[in-house]
Formats: C-alpha cells, structure tokens, sequence
C-alpha cells in the first residue's frame, strides 16, 4: 500500500527551518546595536578626557563663573550730599544696571546738583572780574545788579560694586563710580528743563568717587543703601571755578528696587 506524503510532517520541519534562521539575525542585531552603543559612550568619555568642557561667561547653573541675577534701579531723590565748591551740597542721582550672583553690581548712573551753590560775581574793574573775563565767562550776561552766580555739577558714568552676604538683613557693599560731565555756572536757579537755563560758564570734568556702606533688605524686591566716599574732579578749569573745590566727602542714602531674591 502506497503511503501519503505526510504534510503536518514537513510543515513542521519548514517551520522549524525558518525560526532558525531568525533567531541568529535577532542576535546579530542585538550584538550590533549593543556594540555600537558601548563605542559612543566610551568615544564621549574620550572626548571629555581628551577636550575640557566649554566656560562660558553666563549660564544658569550653579557653576557659572558669573550668573546673571536681577536688573536694579536706584534712585537717591535729595538724599545725597558731595562737596561743591567748598560748600556741602545736595546731590540727586539716579541708576540702573544688573546684579551678578548676587554679589556683583554693574550700573549706569546720572547725578546732578539741583540745589542752589552760590559764588559771588566780583566787581567791575577788579583783578578777580578781569580774571573772569579772562576764564571765558560771559558776565555782561548776568542780569544787572547780580551779586551771585549759581554753579552745578552733573555728571554720568559706570558704578561698579560689590556686596558681600546679600542674603542677610544687613550686607556691606563697596564701589566705584567713574564718569564724565561739565561744571556750569548760570545766571539763575537751574530749571526743570534746560532751554529755561542761561549757561555763563561751562567746563568739561571727570569724577571719580569710591564708595563703602551698608544694605539693608526691607522687601525681596526693596533695597535701603547708605554710602560714604570720596569724591575726586578732573576738569579744565581754575578760575573762577577750581575743581579742586569739588574734592571731598560724599553721603547717600539710596532706594534700590529689584528682584534680589533670585
């Protein structure tokens, strides 16, 4: 009797034959895959051995070597006082810059003196009113009879600073400012807008004051600042108006407004 191919039988063996195929290209891949995963990672330890990781100026994290903390401003509205021609005079001042890591201070400022410094106008006919004339000040424009000239200060550069434990109630600050401006002399009180003033006298000056004190933190976002320093003016001027008058101590009491916290 003739048998039967018996189908269920190479069935079998075909699919037999075709797992053991796959089985060693799944292996394969896996061994490849695994392979190429542990050359990058042993390429990147390389790499970081062989090349320093990159430094940069600002970053966010805890490593940087300077870090970026707020943006401040600062006013000091008829608190401060400097020397101005050998009389003490109010100053008002203004400015604005960024804190680094919460230590470091980097600002702009504007100061000016509003308040009235008085000199006397000498007579006609004497040394001194010749030497006035000679300085370039116009005092035929003084108004007849004027006995005083009033001369102001302004002036605007960089303060740099710097404040140690910031975090607590109370920190010491210390810093420079430098900056350039002129000394004046009107014919009147300073006005609010300058086209209102009549300038007599100019001279151009550079200031150099440092600065140590005390901040006091009343809010995360409020700031009391109370400084002392020295003041010195550099200008191209000697009569009527030495600079050398405008050396001495400077006093401020100044509100700074920022988020400290951060």
């Amino acid at each position: 009797m003739q048998r039967k191919p018996n189908f269920m039988r190479s069935k079998h063996k075909f699919t037999v034959r075709k797992n053991s195929v796959a089985l060693p290209a799944t292996r394969f891949l896996l061994l490849s895959f695994l392979l190429i995963f542990s050359s990058s990672i042993s390429g990147m330890a390389q790499e970081k051995t062989d090349h320093p990781e990159y430094q940069y100026l600002f970053k966010n994290d805890s490593q940087a070597n300077l870090r970026f903390s707020t943006f401040y401003g600062e006013i000091a509205p008829s608190t401060a006082w400097a020397n101005l021609n050998s009389s003490f005079g109010n100053i008002f001042l203004m400015e604005f810059g960024i804190h680094l890591n919460r230590k470091f201070a980097v600002g702009f400022y504007s100061a000016r003196s509003p308040k009235k410094n008085q000199v006397l106008v000498p007579q006609t006919g004497t040394p001194e009113y010749d030497a006035w004339l000679d300085a370039g000040i116009k005092i035929d424009q003084l108004p007849p009879g004027s006995e005083v000239a009033f001369v102001y200060f302004t002036h605007s550069g960089i303060n740099l600073a710097y404040m140690h434990n910031t975090e607590k109630v109370m920190f010491y600050r210390a810093g420079i400012r430098v900056g350039s401006g002129k000394l004046e002399m009107l014919q009147n009180h300073r006005q609010v807008f300058d086209f209102f003033n009549t300038s007599i006298y100019e001279a151009k000056a550079f200031n150099v004051n440092p600065e140590i004190g005390v901040g006091i933190n009343l809010r995360s976002w409020w700031r009391l600042h109370a400084d002392v320093g020295y003041r010195i003016v550099i200008a191209q001027a000697d009569r009527p108006i030495n600079p050398t008058n405008f050396y001495g101590l400077t006093f401020k009491v100044g509100f700074a407004f920022g988020a400290f916290n951060n």
